[in-house]
């Protein structure tokens, strides 16, 4: 899966497909941060990038 914003669009594309999945708007957040969570298991994260 891969995850893409720019501005108010957020795109996601799944299995390496050349036309993503979801390509929508959100403009209820104009700023906030990013995080990645793990509860009480196993996480594995690779290929992790954020610009």
């Amino acid at each position: 899966m891969a995850v893409a914003r720019a501005g108010t669009r957020i795109q996601i594309w799944l299995d390496h497909g050349t036309t993503p999945i979801i390509d929508a708007a959100d403009t209820a957040y104009a700023a906030g941060r990013f995080g990645v969570n793990g509860y009480a298991g196993n996480t594995l994260t690779q290929h992790l990038a954020i610009t």
